[in-house]
């Protein structure tokens, strides 16, 4: 991985900018850490994707760094489709 980001120290700053799972939700800004497995994944999915937009390269090491980190230190962010999620009080997807 790139110099850019130090995991597991920069789990507390770096920030994703969603629009739900669906891309059919609010705009919020929510830590990579506090994505749900799920949606890390279908970013993950996304990005790989070649008719997408070209992310650069270290916002997806980290991406692919804390599925590693989360599988190392056993960390499961479960889903929170249709129910409230905890960090912000509802539900968005």
């Amino acid at each position: 991985m790139g110099n850019l980001y130090r995991h597991p120290k920069d789990r507390d700053t770096v920030e994703w900018t969603s629009l739900g799972k669906f891309g059919k939700g609010p705009v919020r800004r929510v830590l990579v850490k506090d994505l749900s497995d799920e949606h890390l994944m279908k970013i993950l999915e996304f990005m790989n994707r070649k008719d997408t937009y070209n992310y650069p390269s270290s916002i997806q090491e980290f991406m692919e760094s804390e599925v590693i980190y989360r599988v190392e230190n056993n960390i499961h962010i479960p889903e929170y489709y249709g129910q409230d999620d905890p960090i912000e009080g509802k539900s968005y997807y």
